[in-house]
């Protein structure tokens, strides 16, 4: 199987989630290719953004991955208008969304429905809680640095379970079998 990963993390956090899928994804002996919207872009007088790299219409993948952060409940712009953009050959698209602070939001749908325009289906989802960009302190709905290094090894579970699942989706027409 070929799998695609098009993620964005302008602070890391995004980075890191998907260079976990992209370890687990290669220990299964399964192809990827990984863009970081990050260094296809062109941004222009700080008010239009070019998209110097799409990914290659012409690459036949059997899932699309789409990692980004959350930004105040919702996709950030860049990846919204990247997949408003995209054209590509595959059928079915998986979505993980970081989030920090308040709540996953509403990102993932709003991806989900851009592709769903296109005829790629969404098969899966994940939000994995992380720390938030601007605001430090301690608060309860808030993860901290600390709180992450001890989740490490959960948030790594988390995400082999997310692509086991996700396996089986693909493999059964995007539903579970129990």
């Amino acid at each position: 199987m070929r799998f695609l990963l098009v993620y964005f993390s302008p602070t890391g956090n995004t980075r890191k989630i998907s260079n976990h899928l992209i370890d687990i994804i290669k220990a299964r002996g399964y192809e990827v290719d990984i863009f970081n919207l990050s260094d296809c872009i062109e941004i222009i007088d700080k008010k239009e953004i070019i998209f110097k790299k799409l990914v290659a219409e012409y690459m036949e993948y059997d899932l699309a991955f789409f990692a980004f952060p959350i930004y105040n409940l919702q996709i950030p712009n860049l990846m919204r208008d990247y997949l408003k953009k995209l054209s590509i050959n595959c059928k079915n698209a998986s979505f993980i969304s970081t989030y920090g602070k308040v709540a996953k939001g509403y990102g993932i749908d709003q991806a989900a429905y851009i592709l769903s325009k296109k005829s790629i289906i969404p098969i899966s989802s994940l939000a994995i809680p992380m720390e938030h960009s601007y605001l430090k302190e301690k608060d309860v709905n808030q993860i901290n640095s600390l709180d992450l290094k001890e989740r490490q090894a959960k948030i790594e579970e988390e995400i082999r379970d997310f692509f086991e699942e996700t396996l089986e989706r693909l493999k059964n027409n995007g539903k579970l079998q129990k």
